[in-house]
């Protein structure tokens, strides 16, 4: 186990090898809204989401999920495009699709 710096006494420890929880029920949190890394997107129209985040790189690392009870419909998740300082695309494989969608986004150092 990794030496971690102690970080208050939260049970929340961070160094340079990274950081870690050490409280049962504890977490990451990620605050969301407009450019944050977490993302709840509104519902795909057309299988396709258009989100606008000043945040987004060309290197960002996205992970995907469907949010919502429209279930009837929904596709394989993909980020279709990426305009870095602007935007992302969200794509459903199926064009019915119109779930929520919630996406984090990691970028690399």
């Amino acid at each position: 186990m990794p030496n971690f710096p102690h970080v208050g006494a939260s049970g929340f420890t961070a160094g340079r090898q990274g950081f870690r929880c050490d409280t049962i029920g504890g977490g990451l949190e990620i605050v969301t809204g407009a450019g944050a890394r977490l993302v709840r997107t509104v519902a795909m129209v057309a299988g396709t989401i258009l989100t606008a985040n000043a945040s987004v790189l060309a290197t960002t690392r996205f992970f995907l999920q469907h949010a919502g009870t429209n279930v009837g419909n929904l596709g394989f998740l993909y980020v279709s495009a990426v305009v870095a300082g602007v935007s992302f695309t969200v794509t459903s494989s199926n064009v019915a699709d119109t779930d929520l969608v919630d996406v984090l986004m990691i970028g690399s150092v």
